[in-house]
């Protein structure tokens, strides 16, 4: 019976986009069924558990690394590409990774410069070692190689695969199952169309983000901060203790600011709790001073801007 395998093809993405267009040409002239992150669209589940739900469904996974480390989860510190990797790890699932070859040319744009993605990368490398692994000198010859490993990785442990409905009708059991999954088909179906046409509440909010913005007056200045970039300074304290002063720090950082350039942060308030209207911040009032935490909105709001920086 002729089967076709799912492949989760996992890298960081804006450094590597030639090279991904490149291995899916692959894996469809293989006549088998690439799967990445340029699939993945808004949705209700949080983008890992999207990510998560494709890694389940796949026979093989295969990881292409260069020189960047990639974005990493808010919480955990751990980038989404060794995330994607661990967890293909954890199912057993065959993984074939690809390492640029050390001395190769390559855009210094897309090189870890700063020492702590520089050392998680160096260390995510020295991880994937312990399994098959090749190194690639360029475009053409990544393609090449995973064909080849493709081809014999699908020879020596054939996964689960896909096969045609009709190869399989026969059985009355399967034509029984078929029939059942069509109908929960069509029901998800209905239920999708009649989501398309609410709003994107991420992507609403996202918008608002993006044009609104506050002012900050202090004795000799007026500073104007927008939504989204207070918004992402919250969310850069979320792995120590988010107090208002840290966050006004991280604000001046992303917008490139002195760190005196705010000397009070009271002026802060109005936004937070804006942010905290629209409901992707929580407050906590401690003696210290006021804590922000992301709410189950402002972490999903997160993870997106995150993935599409990938």
């Amino acid at each position: 019976m002729d089967k076709k395998y799912q492949v989760f093809i996992s890298s960081t993405y804006k450094d590597l986009i030639e090279q991904r267009n490149q291995v899916v040409e692959v894996v469809l002239r293989l006549s088998h069924l690439p799967v990445g992150m340029e699939i993945f669209n808004a949705a209700s589940a949080t983008p890992w558990d999207v990510i998560k739900s494709h890694i389940d469904n796949s026979d093989y996974y295969v990881l292409i690394l260069a020189h960047r480390y990639g974005s990493e989860d808010p919480e955990t510190g751990i980038g989404y590409t060794e995330k994607e990797y661990d967890y293909a790890i954890s199912l057993g699932i065959p993984c074939l990774a690809f390492v640029l070859q050390d001395g190769v040319h390559w855009n210094p744009e897309f090189t870890e410069q700063k020492p702590g993605p520089k050392k998680k990368l160096a260390a995510f490398k020295k991880k994937v070692h312990v399994h098959h692994l090749s190194y690639w000198t360029s475009t053409e010859d990544l393609a090449s190689k995973v064909l080849l490993s493709l081809v014999d990785e699908t020879r020596n442990k054939p996964g689960i695969g896909w096969v045609r409905a009709n190869a399989v009708t026969s059985n009355p059991a399967v034509a029984e199952e078929l029939s059942r999954l069509s109908k929960e088909n069509s029901d998800l179906k209905n239920q999708l169309a009649s989501i398309d046409n609410q709003p994107d509440e991420l992507s609403t909010l996202n918008n608002f983000l993006d044009s609104n913005s506050f002012t900050v007056k202090d004795n000799s200045s007026e500073l104007s901060f927008t939504f989204k970039s207070l918004f992402l300074a919250v969310c850069k304290t979320q792995s120590t203790t988010p107090y208002t002063s840290k966050i006004a720090k991280n604000l001046l950082l992303i917008s490139g600011l002195r760190e005196d350039d705010i000397k009070s942060t009271n002026e802060l308030f109005d936004g937070l709790n804006e942010l905290a209207n629209l409901g992707i911040v929580n407050s906590e009032h401690i003696p210290r001073g006021s804590m922000w935490h992301l709410s189950e909105l402002g972490s999903r709001l997160y993870a997106r801007t995150r993935i599409a920086e990938i």
